[in-house]
């Protein structure tokens, strides 16, 4: 046991497991351009509904419905948990499901 406490005391930030950011931040882009550029989006709203940070909104009015935008207020930097690996946008989606099994791998390393 005192082998394990003198490596994590000695552990740096570099050695830590590496992180593909380009791929796991600001999810919304990806569910934007797989769900709602091919017209995929059912308009659950489950993607704005589990939003932590209410990035994602959408307008509903008596026949017309603007799916998925990004709430202007907010900005598109608030979008900040993708780099932490946040999913929660595009778990809840349920068309967008390509990226199933790397974002498991990713964060469960499983």
């Amino acid at each position: 046991m005192a082998t394990s406490q003198r490596r994590l005391e000695t552990m740096t930030v570099t050695e830590s497991a590496p992180v593909k950011a380009e791929r796991w931040t600001h999810q919304w882009k990806e569910l934007y351009e797989e769900v709602i550029t091919t017209g995929l989006c059912t308009g659950c709203a489950g993607c704005v509904v589990t939003c932590p940070h209410d990035v994602i909104g959408y307008e509903h009015e008596e026949g017309k419905y603007i799916p998925f935008h990004i709430e202007e207020e907010l900005g598109l930097d608030n979008c900040i948990h993708g780099e932490k690996g946040c999913t929660t946008c595009t778990r809840a989606c349920p068309r967008f499901r390509k990226w199933e099994e790397a974002a498991d791998t990713h964060l469960f390393g499983r």
